[in-house]
């Protein structure tokens, strides 16, 4: 069975996840409202003591549509792809031997209140800058309003939940902590080859990503794979990457948006070149044609894309998310009406506080810390 090595993550020293991996594990309780056994627990090493929630295999329940695997190995799944995307939104997870048998091991987050950032309200009491997800009535007969908060870490979670295709989310599973994350937990329930997204945080749905979205390809993209490439804002591919509009070869035409994206980006005859032979494009001539933003040397690919992304997480967010929308949109104005609408956001820009944070930080030589407000 497969297990996570200790590692630095969430910002924690690499104590605790030692901790965690390897200590001793004590079970202090039960939680009961879980369908699966659910432990609540300790691990000590070195007489340091985390506590912990232990859900051991023995006590999974079958499901009749999650035939693969184990839930166990699913929450450890869920942990990797949001410690490999930089999100941090699962606590450290791991698979190992426990009292009753191997079993996922995660870190317990204590004193999280769920309702701070989902919650159930009278539906003329919605909070301010909260989203409205469903109307229901109450055990009375009165209207109320399922919301969630219009969060940029909660926003972080509800785009992991649509990358891991969790069919799980509950109110329950969102955890806010005491320096400003917000974790999920309980991903027993998600990597399904169906479609299963099922998610309290849809308050957001239908609506375009503010921030940047960067594009690794690092081989062969080919029909819907290359137009979602190509959907994002910044692609960078490896030289040995190609992108193949396949579509012609089966008698359909190029989907995921490749007949509105392809023309705009390499003009019509080059769309109408790839889009009708399905000639496998080369990364570097994609450059070339101004189809994607860079190819680099494939042992560089990685390198290449963290640089872009700490390089995106260091600028102020409100002023990408400004850019992007901006140019995004410009294709259905005049230049007079662009004109117009630069104005207006410039001062609406002009008067956040990081746009006062970028130039207080300038003549002080320092780095600015930008906050999204």
């Amino acid at each position: 069975m497969p297990s996570a090595e200790p590692a630095s993550t969430e910002g924690l020293p690499a104590a605790v996840a030692d901790i965690i991996t390897r200590g001793e594990i004590t079970v202090t309780g039960r939680l009961t409202d879980a369908s699966n056994l659910t432990l609540l627990g300790e691990a000590t090493l070195d007489g340091l003591t985390i506590p912990c929630i232990y859900k051991p295999v023995r006590g999974e329940r079958p499901l009749w549509d999650f035939p693969d695997g184990t839930l166990a190995e699913r929450e450890l799944a869920a942990f990797l792809v949001s410690h490999a995307a930089g999100w941090n939104c699962v606590p450290l997870t791991v698979i190992r031997d426990g009292p009753y048998g191997p079993g996922m091991v995660q870190r317990w987050i204590e004193d999280a209140d769920p309702d701070q950032v989902v919650d159930l309200v009278p539906i003329d009491a919605i909070p301010a800058g909260w989203l409205p997800v469903l109307r229901a009535v109450d055990t009375d007969g009165d209207p109320v309003a399922v919301v969630h908060a219009d969060n940029p870490a909660l926003a972080v979670l509800a785009g992991f939940d649509a990358v891991v295709n969790n069919a799980d989310r509950k109110g329950s599973h969102v955890l806010p902590t005491a320096d400003g994350r917000i974790l999920g937990v309980d991903h027993g329930l998600c990597f399904h080859t169906d479609d299963k997204l099922r998610t309290i945080l849809w308050g957001w749905a239908g609506k375009p990503l503010p921030q940047p979205v960067i594009a690794r390809v690092n081989g062969v993209a080919a029909g819907a794979g290359a137009n979602i490439a190509l959907a994002c804002d910044i692609v960078v591919a490896a030289r040995s990457a190609k992108f193949i509009q396949s579509f012609s070869a089966i008698g359909l035409i190029p989907d995921s948006g490749g007949t509105w994206a392809l023309p705009r980006l390499v003009g019509q005859a080059r769309a109408l070149g790839l889009a009708l032979t399905g000639e496998p494009l080369p990364a570097e001539k994609a450059e070339q044609w101004g189809m994607i933003w860079k190819s680099v040397e494939d042992d560089e690919l990685d390198s290449e894309v963290d640089s872009v992304a700490n390089k995106l997480a260091s600028l102020p967010p409100l002023g990408l998310a400004a850019i992007k929308g901006m140019i995004r949109s410009s294709w259905q104005y005049s230049l007079d009406e662009e004109l117009e609408r630069q104005a207006g956001a410039m001062r609406r820009l002009g008067f956040t506080e990081d746009y006062r944070e970028g130039v207080a930080a300038f003549p002080e030589k320092r780095q600015p810390t930008f906050k999204g407000r």
